[in-house]
């Protein structure tokens, strides 16, 4: 999905103002909260690829990238090999 909407979300008090393909991520994260989260699903969930097997777009990597920058890099663990997760913060 591609698009030029913004949304607002409310992180820590603070609001934080994403494009259209961020909040797609981060909502994908939060349905899947502490869950890891391959790159092909967020390419077929939010990209709408059908075959993503042979995909090699770094859209995935830069989106996670620019969320990160804007709601905390710690937010957003990388797992090798396998995708991203949202990390639950621990009381």
């Amino acid at each position: 999905m591609c698009s030029n909407e913004e949304r607002t979300i409310l992180l820590d008090g603070q609001f934080c103002t994403l494009s259209q393909t961020e909040y797609d991520v981060f909502t994908l994260l939060i349905l899947y909260a502490g869950e890891v989260i391959s790159r092909e699903k967020f390419l077929h969930d939010v990209w709408g690829y059908k075959d993503c097997s042979k995909i090699t777009t770094r859209s995935v990597d830069m989106c996670i990238n620019r969320l990160r920058d804007k709601i905390g890099a710690s937010r957003i663990e990388s797992v090798y090999g396998k995708g991203y997760k949202l990390v639950l913060q621990q009381e």
